[in-house]
């Protein structure tokens, strides 16, 4: 948490998640917690393993303003206790004016991450 943290504005964004940069393994597993909105609600479709072998899978979409450090391949676990798996990740800015503040700052604050995410097991029921 830093300064850019409190002028964030985050009016939509009321559920809370935590996210792990690797798979954890038990409740012990410290993660960074995030406050998200949901873009597309769960989704479930059939993916192909092998030629005629198929599996279920579950797909949603979040956004957030908090930078945590998201990257592909990392994990989310959501309010509903549900963990997923980040399959894909879009850092926009939300007003294009904003952008001459990346001259100076690494971040600008208003930055938006929308992030797919995977549904994986959660044997712990992380929350």
């Amino acid at each position: 948490m830093d300064y850019l943290d409190f002028l964030t504005i985050k009016d939509e964004e009321v559920l809370t998640g935590t996210y792990y940069d690797r798979l954890p393994f038990s409740n012990k597993d410290n993660g960074i917690p995030f406050q998200y909105d949901i873009v597309d609600e769960k989704d479930k479709s059939y993916t192909t393993l092998l030629n005629t072998l198929q599996t279920e899978q579950s797909l949603q979409t979040i956004k957030t303003n908090d930078m945590c450090g998201f990257k592909v391949k990392g994990y989310v676990a959501t309010q509903d206790g549900l963990l997923w798996q980040i399959s894909g990740l879009i850092k926009r800015i939300i007003r294009p004016n904003n952008k001459q503040a990346l001259r100076i700052l690494k971040e600008s604050i208003e930055t938006e991450y929308v992030i797919r995410l995977i549904e994986v097991d959660n044997p712990m029921g992380l929350k």
